[in-house]
């Protein structure tokens, strides 16, 4: 069978992991910043976060609820994006809350996880391990920024390496917003099974700070 088309059930115990009575909604998205998907599960206000072991079964590593009140039944489950810059990634929910007697209406629910960052730190999390581009594509990377309170949130620049994170470079972008994430087009001509993309973050006040991101390949 063709790679890319083979399928294996993964489900088993994942309805106990989430511990929800119901799911009205689901989603992926690196949730604890290790560059790996975690499920997300929600229903009428509760939501968990499950990480697939090893072994192929689910644990929960998050739960919690929403504000709110009525049924609180879920429309729009999304997350994988850090707002605050604490270096954990955030939950954007919207579901169905009471509009007078008869009416309901949609209404948005962002859950920021709150730990407080003690240091200027990056942490990549796309490209993953093994992801093979082309020359001349258009992609995006990200990552996960920890900024303590108080300082700014600095500007973050994105650097090529075909020898496995060491020089030379090629710049795929340079001081852009620290914003998570950012669109770069691959450089053409380079062909290399050893690519790593180092990210460099800087704050006028806290210095400098780098991270290197996984093996990939570029192809022409």
């Amino acid at each position: 069978m063709e790679r890319g088309n083979q399928w294996t059930d993964r489900s088993a115990n994942l309805a106990q992991a989430t511990g929800l009575p119901g799911v009205q909604e689901i989603a992926f998205g690196d949730m604890d910043a290790d560059g790996r998907a975690e499920l997300l599960a929600f229903g009428s206000g509760n939501f968990a976060i499950c990480s697939l072991l090893s072994t192929g079964s689910w644990r929960r590593i998050g739960s919690g609820t929403t504000a709110g009140s009525g049924t609180k039944a879920g429309e729009l489950l999304r997350g994988g994006v850090d707002l605050d810059h604490n270096g954990m990634p955030d939950l954007w929910v919207v579901q169905r809350e009471p509009a007078g007697s008869f009416n309901t209406r949609n209404v948005h629910r962002v859950l920021a996880e709150s730990g407080a960052p003690a240091e200027l730190a990056i942490k990549p999390l796309l490209p993953q391990n093994g992801r093979v581009w082309r020359g001349g594509q258009v992609r995006f990377v990200s990552w996960a920024s920890a900024v303590p309170a108080g300082f700014e949130l600095g500007t973050v620049t994105l650097l090529l390496s075909t020898n496995d994170g060491a020089g030379p470079y090629t710049v795929l972008a340079s001081a852009v917003p620290n914003s998570g994430r950012a669109q770069i087009e691959v450089p053409v001509g380079v062909s290399s099974a050893t690519c790593r993309i180092v990210y460099v973050l800087t704050t006028p006040s806290q210095g400098r700070r780098r991270a290197t991101g996984p093996r990939i390949s570029v192809v022409p």
